[in-house]
């Protein structure tokens, strides 16, 4: 009807789009150069917008600081992958939760799940060293917890360094594509 709003017909992503394309399009004729916040742009987004808009803030990038907040791994790919491409320098930060459940605490790096494999091994010899000394100083039930916690993170990098090492990235957990010509080199 010519009466509808957007709202009344739009998706959810749909509507995220037009919010976002406005945003960009008027920053664009934005005579200064403030840093941009984003947090979590890409809900209710399908992966070619949200590859479109993970360029369109590597662009942005390059003239200005663009700080992004999310909990969505494949976004943070493509944000990784498009700063790659473009050349722009990307720093790393992820929250966890600190001692006695407080939250927000923050960490230099990725997070665990997007960490390459040499960069874990070196995260686990250093876990594993302050879980030896917690078992001489606080005993096993503290030892206990913390070797299960590196069990679980040994565990899920054997399974990355299939990815990455034996498969030599031809097959990539949250991934779009299977590059079966990276398996020459296996």
């Amino acid at each position: 009807t010519k009466n509808a709003s957007v709202e009344d017909i739009a998706s959810e992503g749909e509507y995220r789009c037009v919010a976002l394309a406005g945003f960009l399009a008027e920053l664009a004729t934005a005579t200064h150069k403030p840093a941009l916040v984003f947090d979590d742009p890409v809900s209710s987004l399908d992966h070619t917008w949200r590859t479109s808009l993970a360029r369109r803030l590597v662009l942005e990038a390059k003239d200005r600081q663009v700080i992004v907040f999310t909990h969505d791994p494949v976004f943070l790919i493509f944000l990784l992958e498009q700063a790659e491409k473009a050349g722009v320098a990307v720093a790393q930060a992820h929250l966890t939760r600190g001692s006695g459940g407080s939250s927000g605490v923050c960490n230099d790096g990725p997070p665990w799940l997007a960490m390459p494999v040499k960069s874990r091994i070196g995260a686990l010899k250093a876990q594993w060293q302050q879980a030896e000394k917690l078992q001489r100083t606080e005993g096993p039930v503290v030892y206990e917890a913390l070797a299960k916690e590196l069990y679980g993170r040994l565990r899920e990098s054997w399974e990355h360094a299939v990815e990455e090492v034996l498969l030599n990235g031809s097959v990539v957990r949250f991934g779009r594509n299977i590059e079966t010509q990276r398996l020459k080199k296996v």
